[in-house]
């Protein structure tokens, strides 16, 4: 039993240290997260916007990231990794931008589009 136990105590941090080292579940877990603002935020521009060329890029959003977030689940899935929601500040400005519309949102939204993908490139 004092062998179990010690093994058990030296196990953890090993376990724990695993869990948080991960580079595919940390880049998962991030993609997901993105994936799923930009599936949202091209909702709302589809719904919010002023110009056709808004609502259009809005569409090709949801259709682009909903297929990559499909793909993503399934790896995720292959691998045991649990996707999460949005964080707290990306549902913040989720619903910041919600609050907008006409040619106000259409600059928000592709200004944060802008940011976004540089940030991710």
């Amino acid at each position: 039993m004092k062998t179990l136990i010690a093994l058990l105590l030296t196990s953890l941090p090993a376990l724990a240290l695993a869990q948080y080292s991960n580079p595919d579940k940390s880049f998962y877990e991030h993609a997901a997260q993105g994936g799923r603002v930009e599936v949202a935020a091209g909702k709302l521009a589809q719904k919010n916007g002023a110009s056709q060329a808004v609502k259009d890029f809005g569409a090709m959003m949801v259709e682009d990231h909903s297929a990559s977030n499909k793909k993503l689940k399934k790896l995720a899935d292959s691998k045991s990794v649990k996707l999460p929601e949005p964080s707290l500040t990306q549902e913040a400005k989720l619903k910041m931008l919600e609050m907008k519309s006409g040619s106000s949102f259409d600059k928000d939204y592709i200004e944060s589009q802008v940011k976004a993908h540089k940030r991710d490139t």
